[in-house]
């Protein structure tokens, strides 16, 4: 399993991880950007001003396929806007 590793808040070492495991789809949703995992869950990424962008599903679905089978694997990746808010709820 990989993970996406991404800046998270303003400080200069805050930073979170997305798994690459079993991911069914990428989306962006208004500026909010959606993970659905094939376990039944998703992870809803957002911007103080939720205004993240098609780029960003494209940089998610790019580290995704390039980290697809790895084991233990981070990718830094970075989003056009600052990422201020992850949430993980049921599909």
């Amino acid at each position: 399993m990989g993970y996406l590793k991404y800046k998270f808040d303003s400080t200069p070492f805050d930073v979170n991880l997305i798994s690459t495991e079993d991911v069914v789809s990428v989306r962006n949703d208004g500026g909010e950007i959606i993970i659905e995992y094939g376990s039944g869950y998703q992870v809803a990424l957002e911007d103080d001003n939720v205004s993240l962008s098609q780029d960003d599903v494209n940089t998610i679905i790019k580290g995704v396929n390039i980290l697809n089978g790895s084991s233990g694997s981070t990718l830094d990746i970075e989003f056009t806007k600052l990422v201020s808010s992850a949430t993980l709820s049921a599909v």
